[in-house]
């Protein structure tokens, strides 16, 4: 059975590793500025550039985020083509009408500028808890492959979904026909599958000749015996089935998929399965897979792997795509910080006024009339930022403010108690932009007793939950110091407080994990000082714990499938209170059977 590999942590990760990126980014920069001054920097500068490179690739294939290795792997290209150039002197080339042409080396060059300019940006938008998305980066990634002269790749080339998932549909089922060889069977199978898709190709508009070639997907993935090779097989059934029930679309890259597919098998006839390398089953089951994440929804097998391999998180439609990509086009975390301070200067001014003239209830005509233009400078801005809807509110507010000085005093309050609200809420959506950059993640839905907004009730459960992750290390440590003899630490309390956030946030099935958790400590600290425990016993409860702590960290960092650490929490709990029984049945038998006198006599 395929594991799926932990790869959820990488935006924790990223936080732990970034001071370091931004030196390295930055080194990096220096250089290919170096490059970009210097036409005549020879092999050395070029070879500096590729190192540095060749470290950031690495530590992002470790941090598993395919789409920055990506652009990594792309600049590493690039400084192979120059390497391979001569130093230029001083020749100009000019067009027909006189425009200077850039060389090779010079657009070689701009694409790394640009490569190094936007990679920050995305690395800013993936630590604030947004998905690694390559196919964002794709037209950079095109741009660095065409100045190493090589072909632009398609959206479905750089969709890499995580292949390594588990599949019960994979389990072996015997079927007939199996006592013929091998290779009669697939050479036989490599004739008619070529037959049938000749005939297909030949009568697109009639779906039932799809019908064969299905068959001919389904029985390679029961006979072949790599993992794989059965994965691969597996999603070209369905595909197949997709495109003759009409879900999948009929596109010229998805006919291209069935002929590589015809390929594949003559390799398999010829050589053998042995002989299929593993990058040309990934390359096809990835791209495979992409047209399955494209595919309209309702059609069972589609929608099946679409399940299995999540791909709805890895596939944004074409809204998402775009607003996703604005954020790599120069609004960075930089800019969102010097503006969100501009704003909270512009906010503070206003809401002092309206403090001041709410308190003693005067109302002051200079004043006003500086937070009238505070207010429209306000209104400007959120536009900008795409907030219109708060705008048009600050904006309906503004001709009752401005012309509120001559009311009477419950009217005058009436008006600035609506306005100071409407200024939290700008508050609270500014933070909001300058947190995601532009692009709120999806936040968790929950009833609410209280009305804010879905952001500043995510705030207050982050913030909860990392209170909660405090109360486990501090049980923990009471645990340590309990083994070390001091019986006034108390481990029982923190889980308590631990439980109680958890059921605050709705997370009851996890805060009863955590209760039982509790029982058990409670348990073995008991049994620890009635009685010698075991190692395993020890060794599992630390487990334990570090596995409610994992989740906790998960549901505070909003790491993509944080929840399967709730799973993880149940089987420890579980192999804990197992371990507890085992133990303490071991240390009643001991009490049973004790030396009593000259000789040992059974208690009864």
């Amino acid at each position: 059975m395929a594991i799926k590999p932990a790869n959820t942590l990488t935006q924790t990760a990223l936080g732990w590793v970034r001071d370091d990126l931004d030196k390295l980014l930055q080194q990096l920069r220096q250089q290919v500025e170096n490059l970009a001054n210097n036409p005549m920097a020879g092999a050395s500068a070029v070879a500096g550039t590729s190192a540095t490179i060749e470290q950031l690739m690495l530590t992002f294939e470790t941090l598993n985020l395919d789409g920055a290795k990506q652009v990594m792997a792309g600049m590493h290209k690039v400084c192979g083509q120059i390497n391979g150039q001569q130093p230029e002197g001083p020749q100009v080339d000019y067009g027909p009408f006189g425009v200077k042409r850039p060389s090779r080396r010079e657009i070689a060059v701009a694409s790394l500028m640009d490569a190094q300019v936007v990679l920050p940006a995305y690395l800013d938008r993936l630590q604030t808890g947004h998905r690694d998305l390559p196919v964002l980066l794709l037209p950079l990634i095109n741009k660095l492959r065409e100045a190493a002269g090589e072909e632009i790749l398609t959206e479905g080339t750089v969709f890499a979904p995580l292949l390594d998932v588990e599949l019960p549909e994979l389990e072996f089922v015997q079927r007939p026909g199996y006592d013929e060889p091998f290779d009669y069977f697939s050479n036989r199978m490599q004739r008619q599958y070529e037959g049938a898709l000749n005939h297909w190709l030949q009568d697109q508009g009639n779906a039932s000749l799809l019908s064969p070639l299905q068959g001919f997907c389904e029985t390679m993935r029961h006979r072949v015996k790599r993992y794989p090779l059965k994965r691969l097989w597996w999603v070209a059934t369905e595909v197949v089935g997709g495109l003759m029930e009409g879900y999948a679309n009929n596109s010229v890259e998805l006919r291209r998929l069935l002929a590589r597919l015809n390929l594949l098998l003559k390799t398999i006839a010829e050589s053998g399965e042995e002989q299929v390398d593993e990058e040309s089953i990934t390359s096809i089951t990835q791209a495979l897979l992409y047209h399955v994440a494209g595919a309209r929804k309702g059609c069972a097998g589609l929608d099946l792997v679409r399940e299995r391999f999540e791909l709805q998180r890895l596939m944004p439609d074409r809204e998402e795509l775009m607003r996703a990509r604005g954020t790599l086009s120069g609004r960075d975390r930089e800019m969102y910080r010097s503006l969100g301070a501009a704003v909270q200067d512009e906010l503070a001014l206003v809401k002092d006024a309206l403090d001041l003239e709410l308190r003693t209830g005067k109302a002051d005509r200079d004043t006003r009339l500086q937070s009238s233009e505070a207010l429209g400078r306000l209104v400007d801005t959120l536009r900008m930022l795409g907030l219109s809807a708060l705008a048009n509110r600050i904006a309906e507010a503004l001709p009752a403010f401005e012309q509120g000085a001559e009311a009477d005093r419950a009217r005058r309050e009436a008006n600035l108690t609506a306005l100071a609200e409407s200024l939290l809420m700008v508050e609270s959506a500014l933070a909001e932009q300058i947190e995601t950059l532009g692009e709120p993640v999806a936040v968790e839905s929950a009833e609410s007793f209280i009305d804010l907004p879905a952001f500043e009730q995510n705030r207050i459960r982050s913030r909860l939950l990392e209170e909660a992750v405090l109360s486990v290390h501090f049980s923990q440590e009471a645990v340590r110091k309990q083994l070390a003899g001091d019986t006034e630490a108390d481990p029982s309390e923190p889980l308590q407080q631990v439980a109680g956030a958890l059921h605050m946030v709705g997370d009851e099935e996890t805060s009863q994990l955590t209760l039982k958790l509790l029982a058990d400590v409670e348990r073995f600290i008991a049994l620890f000082h009635s009685d010698k425990v075991s190692d395993d016993l020890t060794e599992t409860l630390a487990d334990s714990l570090a596995a409610l702590e994992l989740y906790l960290a998960a549901r505070r960092d909003k790491q993509a499938e944080g929840s399967r650490f709730s799973g993880i929490l149940a089987e420890r709990q579980a192999a804990l209170t197992e371990v507890l029984h085992r133990d303490e049945a071991e240390a009643a038998a001991r009490v049973e059977v004790r030396p009593r006198g000259p000789a040992a006599v059974q208690v009864v």
